[in-house]
């Protein structure tokens, strides 16, 4: 009798720790789509990833993420900058449109110790093709909150800006093409 009652303790235990867990890991997963979906909704991402950064830094980065004020900052000074160049566009890139572009930024310090940010705007986040586990191909949205996505050709459409931080001096924005 003891050892019936002691092996229903223990798979209850066992049960139980198996419901914590899942629990715990459901939480991880839905603050992690509830982040997505906010970063989807102001369409800007800050991406902190060394690998990623140091596609346009010098190398041996050391990043530091933006407080809101400051990033309000940094659209400020990109639609100033936006706004003084309006002439060198054509279609998708106005001030009064920076809102509507997908904006993937990089903060990072470099070897002179300013604090430098680089704005990756894009107006469409595009499909890529690959085959899943069934080997068939399908068609899945990039990852533009974690991964940058350096489009080489597009117009204004694809833009991307240079801002020193520190001294609140912005160099482009730059169209990525003239298509």
């Amino acid at each position: 009798m003891k050892e019936s009652l002691l092996v229903i303790l223990v798979v209850l235990a066992l049960a139980s720790c198996e419901v914590k867990h899942d629990s715990s890991e459901n939480k991880v997963t839905t603050k992690f789509e509830a982040d997505s979906l906010e970063r989807e909704k102001l369409r800007y991402s800050i991406i902190n990833d060394a690998k990623q950064a140091n596609f346009i830094s010098e190398g041996d980065t050391t990043l530091w993420t933006p407080t809101k004020e400051q990033v309000d900052q940094i659209f400020s000074l990109t639609r100033k900058s936006i706004s003084a160049n309006e002439d060198k566009f054509s279609r998708y890139l106005k001030a009064d449109s920076l809102d509507n572009s997908y904006k993937q930024i990089i903060c990072y310090v470099d070897s002179k110790g300013d604090s430098l940010v680089f704005i990756n705007g894009l107006c469409e986040i595009g499909d890529y093709p690959m085959e899943d586990s069934n080997g068939k191909l399908r068609f899945y949205r990039q990852d533009w909150q974690n991964r940058l996505i350096l489009v080489s050709d597009g117009g204004d459409c694809y833009w991307r800006a240079f801002i020193n931080f520190s001294k609140k001096k912005v160099e482009g924005p730059f169209a990525n093409g003239e298509a």
